[in-house]
């Protein structure tokens, strides 16, 4: 998914950082649009060509956005708790659909001896294996009905056993599109992972996201081979992954991060319509006012906040592979809705720092900040 920043489209140019692509396109910036403009969109990215962010998300919108209501005097919007509700999985009830059942004879489960499904079924029908659900059940019983198909073809079956077999098999082969939508349904790894969480993240840290991303990733991997009778041997590992998403909190936080910083931006940025006036700018000079309102915008914004964000996007994307693809395997259009909004949590956040820093850059240019200019 393309986030706006352009960063999944400028591998061939070797930009480092979010800063550096920002001031390559500062240089075509300034033959299409006026000096005011190109000049903020140069300091910005001047601010951002420095180290990763690190401090927490809260505290640096926090002291940007009361520096900036005590130097301007501009009403800053209220608080607003994080409505978890609207953001959550879809419920089991509105997305399950239940599937005609399909049995083979007891009888013949005992003249599956020689073939490796014979263990699989006995492992499907002990006391654990009856509660597996959601991918786990799923993967299962794919990996079980594939067996079955390869027991068969060995042409070793009774030819009676083999016919019901392999009307077994085909059922639940017609079956494996609903059955793979109900697994993703149920599953609570996924539920819990694809749910934003009730706190945001204290630090941005790539280190921590990596697991999460790489569980989801060979998770949605093995779901797309599942379709095609091609399931991992290992249950061990993708069970792994599993609990990796169930028992790690960086992707549920990571997506609250995300929403929280995105609806406060967008609350703050109608408050800047009249910057330059609030700064005194409108009429000659410079007032004290101003120039320090330029270094609030180029240390917390720019440097704090737009830095931030930045980050926060290209995490988005190191996931939106995965989600896109969790979409096409879904057929409930109240899930491909939510996995679609978090897709769109990346595009939101850029729209809403683009919208932001607009009002700043008639800011610069009504001031007549010009670059290398020191502030307060």
């Amino acid at each position: 998914m393309n986030s706006g920043l352009g960063l999944n489209n400028t591998s061939k140019h070797n930009y480092r950082t979010f800063g550096e692509l920002i001031i390559a396109r500062s240089l075509r910036v300034f033959t299409r649009y006026d000096y005011g403009c190109w000049l903020a969109t140069l300091l910005l990215a001047i601010a951002l060509t420095g180290c990763q962010p690190n401090r927490e998300i809260s505290e640096t919108w926090q002291t940007y956005q009361s520096r900036l209501a005590n130097t301007l005097a501009i009403t800053t919007p209220p608080s607003t708790e994080f409505n978890q509700n609207r953001w959550r999985y879809p419920a089991r009830r509105e997305l399950f659909q239940a599937l005609p059942p399909v049995t083979m004879n007891f009888l013949d489960s005992f003249r599956l001896g020689h073939c490796r499904a014979a263990q699989l079924l006995a492992k499907r029908n002990s006391a654990l294996g009856k509660l597996q659900q959601g991918v786990d059940g799923y993967l299962h019983s794919v990996q079980l009905i594939e067996s079955l198909a390869a027991c068969v073809a060995e042409g070793d079956l009774d030819r009676d056993v083999a016919s019901d077999l392999r009307a077994v098999i085909a059922a639940k082969r017609q079956q494996r599109e609903q059955a793979l939508a109900n697994a993703l349904a149920t599953d609570d790894a996924l539920r819990y992972a694809l749910t934003p969480a009730t706190t945001g993240l204290v630090q941005l840290d790539r280190a921590a996201l990596q697991p999460e991303a790489a569980a989801l990733k060979n998770i949605v991997s093995q779901l797309q081979a599942s379709l095609r009778g091609d399931v991992a041997d290992d249950a061990e590992q993708w069970n792994q992954r599993l609990k990796t998403l169930a028992q790690q909190r960086y992707l549920p936080q990571l997506w609250h991060s995300a929403i929280v910083l995105t609806e406060r931006i967008n609350a703050l940025t109608p408050q800047l319509t009249q910057i330059s006036e609030l700064a005194g700018c409108t009429h000659k000079g410079q007032p004290k006012r101003a120039t320090v309102a330029r270094t609030l915008f180029l240390k917390f914004f720019s440097a704090g906040v737009q830095k931030q964000s930045a980050e926060l996007v290209y995490q988005l994307n190191v996931i939106a592979p995965s989600l896109a693809q969790l979409q096409q395997l879904s057929n409930q259009p109240k899930l491909m809705q939510h996995i679609q909004r978090l897709q769109h949590l990346a595009e939101a956040l850029t729209a809403a720092n683009r919208a932001h820093v607009q009002p700043w850059q008639q800011f610069f240019a009504d001031c007549g900040f010009t670059p290398g200019q020191s502030g307060a």
